[in-house]
Parts: C-alpha cells; sequence; structure tokens
C-alpha cells in the first residue's frame, strides 16, 4: 500500500472545535501515490457502502493551504466518525483528528491501539502536537491500558518510532522493559535508532534503564558502530566509558573494528579517541587491511597520519593483502604525503609483495612521476626484477610513460631485459619511447616470441624512422629465406624510402622467399614503379634485368610485356 500524503491548514482543526464542513478544517488530500482503488479516495466514496450504511459524499472545493492553491481539499464529513473510522479507515486513524470531529485524545487512544500500523501516520500525528500534551497523554494512559507493541508494517515500537521523531520527553515515558529490548524487523533496538538520531540523551537514558549496548541487529550491527558511522564522537567515548571493548570485531567473520570504521569514514577525532583508548592499529580485516591501509585507500590521509605518529613503535612494514606494505598501497593510490611520512618512520624501499613488485615498480606503471623521484632519491633499486623477470623500466615501456623511462634510465636503468616490451612499443607506435631506448645502447638484435628482430618489427610497421635509427646502430638485414626475410614486408608497405634503406644497408635483392618470388617479381606484381627501378638498380641478376626491361619502358602498364611471367606469378599469389 502506498502512502498519502496529508498536510494541513494552519487555520484548521487545532483548537479543540468541532467545525463541522468550515473551511477552518480543510484537509489537503495529495493523491498523486495512492492506490486508485482505495475506498477512502474521494472518487471512491459515493459507490462505496460498508457496514449497512453509505457514507455522505465529501464536497470537493478549491482552497488555499499555507499560501499554495491545492487541487483536491476535501472538507470534513459528519460528526460521529470515530466508530466509522474504526471499521472503515484502519490505516488512517489521524484522519480523525485532521476532521476535527474527535477529541484529541480520543484520536491519541487510537494510535495506540491495535488499529494503528504505519510509522508515517504516527510520525505525523506527533508532528502536529505540543510536546506536554502528547507527554500528558502517554503518561496517563499508556500505564492503564495494553499497548500494541510492534507496528504490523516495520515491525517498530512506539519507542522507536518516538526516538525517530526526537520526542525526547515521549521516549523517556516509554522506557518500559518490554519496549526497551523490543527489536523491528531488521533486528534494531531502539537504542539502534538513538544512535542513529544522534541522541546522546535518549541514548544514556536507554541504558541506565537496562539497554544492552551489545545487542546486534540482523546483520550483526552494534549500536556503537551506527554511532561510529554518523560521527557522533561524543556518543562513542559514552559507549567506551560504558564498558564497550574498543578491540571488540563487528562480526568474527569480517573482523572489521571500530578503528577500521572510524579510519573508513574519515574521523580523525574519533580515530585519536580509540586510540587513546588502547585500540589496536595493527588489527587486520578478514581481507587483510588494517586501519592505516584503509585511510591510505580511501584518500584520509590526515587519519593515517595521525595514526603513524600517535603510535611510536607501529610496525610499518606490516604485510596487508596480497602480501603489500604501506609502501606498496601509497605508491598505488598516490598518496604522496604518506609515502614521504612512510620513508622517514624506516619502511623498507626493497620489499616485494606476492608478485615480487616493488614500490617502484608499481609507480612505473601508475605513472606517479613525483613518487619515483622520491623513491629514487632514497636509493631504490632500479633494476630490480619481479617473479616474471621485469624490471621497473620493463613497466614503465609496457605502459608507454616516456617521462618514467627517462627518469630510469637517468638512474641506470639496466635495457638488456626489455626486448619484449620494446618490440610492443614498436608495433603500437610508441616513437618517442623507443628512441629513448634506441639511444641508450637497447639490444638491437633482440627477438620477439616468434623471433623476429626489431628491424623486421620496424619494417612491417612500415616506420622509416626507426628503420634508420636501427640500421645506423647496427641492426642486422642478413637474415635471409623464409618468414624472416625483410624485402617481402618493405615491399609490401609500398614506401620505397623504406626499401632504398634496406638496399643501402646491403639488404639481398635477388634472393627469393620461401615461396620462390624475388623481390623484383614482388614488386612487378604490385606494380610499383619507384619500388622496381630500386631492386633493379641494386640487383646482380642480369636476368632479372632483362626480364623487367619491357615493363620499366612503359610507366602505364608495365606488366603488360610480361604474360607468361604474370600467369606464373598469378598461380603463386592467388590464395595469398
Amino acid at each position: 500500500m502506498r502512502k498519502r500524503k496529508l498536510t494541513v491548514d494552519s487555520s484548521g482543526g487545532k483548537n479543540g472545535k468541532n467545525n463541522k464542513g468550515s473551511e477552518q478544517n480543510a484537509m489537503v488530500w495529495n493523491d498523486t501515490n495512492v492506490d486508485s482503488d482505495d475506498p477512502a479516495l474521494p472518487h471512491n466514496r459515493q459507490k462505496t457502502k460498508k457496514f449497512g450504511k453509505t457514507l455522505p459524499p465529501l464536497e470537493i472545493k478549491p482552497a488555499l493551504s499555507d499560501g499554495i492553491l491545492s487541487p483536491n481539499l476535501v472538507t470534513p464529513p459528519t460528526p460521529g466518525l470515530l466508530e466509522a473510522l474504526d471499521k472503515f479507515l484502519p490505516r488512517t486513524p489521524i484522519f480523525a483528528d485532521v476532521y476535527g470531529n474527535v477529541k484529541t485524545d480520543e484520536v491519541t487512544k487510537w494510535i495506540f491501539s491495535d488499529h494503528w500500523n504505519n510509522e508515517t501516520r504516527l510520525c505525523q500525528y506527533f508532528s502536529t502536537k505540543p510536546y506536554d500534551e502528547v507527554c500528558n497523554f502517554v503518561n496517563d494512559e499508556l500505564r492503564k491500558r495494553k499497548v500494541r507493541t510492534k507496528c504490523i508494517c516495520c515491525g517498530n515500537s512506539l519507542l522507536h518510532l518516538s526516538i525517530r521523531v526526537g520526542y525526547d520527553k515521549v521516549s523517556m515515558l516509554l522506557m518500559s522493559e518490554n519496549l526497551i529490548h523490543c527489536k523491528n524487523d531488521l533486528g534494531e533496538t531502539p537504542l539502534h535508532t538513538a544512535c542513529d538520531v544522534g541522541s546522546l540523551e535518549i541514548v544514556d537514558e536507554l541504558i541506565e534503564n537496562g539497554a544492552d549496548p551489545s545487542a546486534k541487529d540482523n546483520s550483526g550491527i552494534a549500536p556503537v558502530y551506527i554511532a561510529l558511522a554518523k560521527g557522533h564522537s561524543e556518543m562513542v567515548d559514552f559507549f567506551i566509558q560504558n564498558g564497550i571493548d574498543v578491540n571488540q570485531p563487528l562480526s568474527q567473520f569480517y573482523k572489521i573494528m571500530p578503528l577500521h570504521v572510524a579510519a573508513l569514514k574519515g574521523f580523525s577525532y574519533i580515530v585519536s579517541m580509540l586510540l587513546h583508548y588502547g585500540a589496536d592499529p595493527e588489527a587486520q580485516t578478514k581481507q587483510g587491511h588494517s586501519a592505516v591501509s584503509i585511510a591510505i585507500v580511501s584518500n584520509h590521509t590526515e587519519c593515517a597520519k595521525q595514526i603513524l605518529t600517535t603510535i611510536p613503535d607501529l610496525n610499518v612494514d606490516l604485510r596487508h593483502i596480497n602480501n603489500q606494505t604501506l609502501l606498496h598501497l601509497s605508491c598505488q593510490y598516490d598518496r604522496e604525503e604518506c609515502v614521504k611520512m612512510l620513508l622517514l618512520l624506516g619502511a623498507d624501499i626493497h620489499l616485494q609483495d606476492e608478485n615480487g613488485m616493488t614500490a617502484l615498480h608499481i609507480v612505473a606503471h601508475k605513472n606517479h612521476l613525483n613518487l619515483m623521484q622520491i623513491l629514487l632519491s632514497y636509493g631504490c633499486n632500479v633494476n630490480v626484477t619481479d617473479k616474471w623477470n621485469r624490471t621497473p623500466l620493463y613497466s614503465a615501456v609496457m605502459s608507454n610513460h616516456a617521462s618514467m623511462v627517462k627518469m630510469l634510465l637517468t638512474y641506470g636503468a639496466n635495457t638488456d631485459s626489455i626486448g619484449m616490451a620494446l618490440h610492443k612499443a614498436l608495433k603500437n607506435n610508441q616513437r618517442q619511447v623507443v628512441m629513448l631506448l634506441l639511444n641508450h645502447g637497447v639490444d638491437v638484435q633482440s627477438r620477439d616470441l616468434v623471433g623476429n628482430t626489431l628491424l623486421q618489427t620496424a619494417v612491417k610497421q612500415g616506420d622509416v624512422e626507426i628503420t634508420r635509427q636501427l640500421l645506423r646502430l647496427g641492426a642486422d638485414v642478413s637474415l635471409i629465406g623464409g618468414i624472416n626475410s625483410l624485402m617481402p614486408d618493405a615491399i609490401s608497405s609500398k614506401n620505397p624510402q623504406l626499401v632504398a634503406l634496406l638496399c643501402d644497408a646491403g639488404a639481398d635483392v635477388d634472393n627469393p622467399n620461401e615461396d620462390g618470388t624475388t623481390p623484383i617479381e614482388r614488386a612487378m606484381l604490385i606494380g610499383n614503379h619507384e619500388i622496381l627501378d630500386i631492386l633493379l638498380r641494386y640487383t646482380k641478376n642480369s636476368d632479372q634485368k632483362i626480364k623487367s626491361r619491357k615493363a620499366s619502358q612503359d610507366r602505364d602498364n608495365p606488366l603488360e610485356y610480361h604474360a607468361d611471367e604474370l600467369k606464373q606469378l598469378w598461380e603463386k599469389f592467388r590464395y595469398e
């Protein structure tokens, strides 16, 4: 059942008089979210016959409520509504008082009877009454009659609701034994509700009257954790002074401590308070996080620094999730202040996680240039390898971080073991990274997993500049035959400049490929005049020159005079 929103005209029905049909008692009825079949609605009231009699129709007329024109205003029905409400509107006893047809104490008694079942109705009723009026009734009537202790809809008791609404005086009067320990459908006691709204006075009174501060709801959460999550520092202090163990976990399964919650929320004052009362800063959750690591990951630097500076003998190299230290986590999440403080406190810069990665590996991969400068200034080993034999330079190259590569090379990073990363950089057109490495003495003969050299990879990419640099550094062009031949890839790129570079470097233009096709025959097939001319200048086979002479004479159709050769070549290449 959806809820019906009610607002009461500020001039109507609150003086205890029965103004039948008057505009003073007009009620604003906003039925935008009301079930269309609800018999309480005006458009259904005329056709509804209940309990042997037909209720009179409601007169609808425009009126003003709080200065705003309301589309649906209903004038009060005839007197004697209480009995009709008992049978016809059991969900909405508050209507009776709004209509002005019954006395306030009668409606209040109705709410405390078995018929009320909605938190919204009770809260709305409380919000329209002065403290004294409600408190007096509760004081006089509650002790005389049996009161329903739970709401049908939400399971909240009157004590839950009065605390939620903020009626501290009413709450004091409702603190009987059967309500203090009463739980709603979520397993929350009134003490949970008081912690949620932040009422220290009610918390004090509840505990004074026997409420259990360690009671847990259906999720295993005790009231103190609600106060922690809300940042109610005075309330947390009150719980601790009343015997709450600051090292008692939220649950034995997750092992979440109060200090973890405060660090997660960034409440530095509560963190300081918990440490003062003896909270263990090295206690870890099931996932392997301590309070400091939680603060680092959550970007609550002040909380992390507070724990680090408050506990003088704290183990700053304590292992956390994935066998990482606080320094690993600080580098991973780019927490510069935490990195500086950990290094000042003596954190070991060379420790490796479960994958063999140091803090330098992490900053190289994440491109945290400022942190790399700090780590290198503390003497971090730039050539340390992880369990896959990868150095920080390898990680920087694979991530295409040219500035990181340059800094690592400046600090003496070894380029011997980064061949695979360099091949990937070539394939991804990371020219700046490749040129940096080539200028720092990388092995130009290094091969990838399938045996290609750097020169072959550059030729496949058609990169003239990198090819020229590799040739200048002594890259080998003498690889012959098979898939390792350079010329087929150079010719397929249709780049005459690239072909000329290889020819000038001594590439063999007469050596056939694995299918028996020579570079000149391939150039004839693709019909590129410039490449064919270059190859003919460098060929040592006179037969090749004779076969290509007529083709060279006709620039528009160089293959016109080579029908026999074309037929043979077509048979070779048609399946490529």
